[in-house]
């Protein structure tokens, strides 16, 4: 049986590889989701993936910002290979990728059901990135990959809006004490 796989893009999880399973699984911010993104922009409960009938489906559960696959706003999608899937407009992205069957000489699929009672992976290319097993915890598989459950966040990260209006508070703050020195000094 072929793996499929989503490539996380951009975010928090960027470069992690979430293997998926059968059955639905579900997509969003809320921390009880299946796949947790830790953005803003993802809804608490962003979208559902299911795998029935040989294929993967991905269904957009009303978001407040739209579910994208290849840059079209959908309600539901068969996936294909390659496709890219963003969760919200400028929200994280993953690319949905579905590895050929393993051949006969190749280390034999892992079935990510019994690993544990979280079926999503993270994996890490050593070669990439030799200091992330240490960072992580991670162990080595028999694929020379890294992989490790999801740990979900406890709490969201903060986003880059509330960054971004920090800044702006900051700029409204010098400019008003410019203007009130220059009153003051009788420049006005």
């Amino acid at each position: 049986m072929a793996t499929a796989k989503l490539l996380v893009l951009n975010g928090e999880l960027q470069g992690a590889q979430l293997l998926l399973r059968d059955g639905d699984m579900t997509i969003g911010r809320n921390r009880t989701d299946d796949l947790v993104l830790p953005d803003e922009i993802v809804s608490r409960l962003q979208a559902t993936l299911s795998f029935n009938d040989g294929k993967y489906l991905i269904r957009d559960e009303s978001s407040r910002n739209g579910t994208f696959v290849n840059d079209r706003k959908i309600t539901q999608q068969v996936l294909r290979d390659g496709d890219v899937i963003e969760f919200g407009l400028g929200g994280p992205s993953a690319r949905f990728e579905v590895d050929p069957e393993p051949d006969a000489g190749s280390a034999p699929a892992m079935n990510v059901e019994s690993l544990s009672a979280t079926p999503l992976l993270a994996t890490v290319d050593p070669e990439e990135d030799p200091d992330a097993w240490i960072d992580r915890g991670m162990q080595a598989s028999s694929t020379g990959m890294f992989e490790v459950p999801i740990v979900r966040p406890t709490a969201a990260p903060p986003s880059r809006r509330s960054e971004k209006t920090t800044w702006l508070v900051l700029a409204v703050i010098a400019l008003l004490l410019v203007a009130l020195t220059l009153f003051l000094t009788g420049g006005i």
